[in-house]
């Protein structure tokens, strides 16, 4: 029994969602961030995955749009999961600006935001590591279409 396309697509947009968590989550700096609230820094980390996936998914539909426009069968295998992933990838190098409120604020109040991006190498390589869950998420969608 094959699975339908919507469901496919929810069971990817659920492993993205998981795979985000758990890239905050480790990439996050988890001493300071669970100095004071644990639970606030859990909850925190699901909004922000939720956010996440909310985006991958603005992406994937991006992506559906442009191959909608190209008309060359050739480009359309290719061009969903590069235009999506390029699209995470430019969305979350943006990260620190679009949660910052100025004068040392973060949104999200229920945890301290900051801790997320205090660490060099952890806030680098979470838009990479997303970038690349899209275009794992995207090309497994078009081969799962595709049987």
């Amino acid at each position: 029994m094959r699975p339908s396309a919507t469901q496919v697509r929810v069971g990817l947009t659920f492993f993205y969602f998981i795979f985000s968590f758990g890239t905050l989550f480790y990439f996050s700096d988890s001493s300071f961030c669970l100095g004071s609230d644990r639970q606030g820094y859990v909850m925190t980390t699901a909004l922000l995955a939720l956010a996440c996936t909310a985006w991958n998914i603005f992406a994937s539909a991006c992506g559906t749009l442009v191959v909608g426009v190209i008309e060359k069968p050739l480009y359309n295998s290719v061009t969903a999961p590069l235009v999506s992933a390029f699209i995470v990838g430019w969305g979350f190098s943006w990260f620190p600006l679009w949660i910052y409120q100025g004068y040392g604020g973060f949104m999200f109040t229920r945890a301290e935001m900051s801790c997320f991006f205090t660490k060099d190498d952890g806030a680098a390589f979470v838009a990479p590591v997303l970038a690349m869950a899209t275009l794992v998420c995207e090309w497994l969608n078009l081969n799962i279409k595709k049987q």
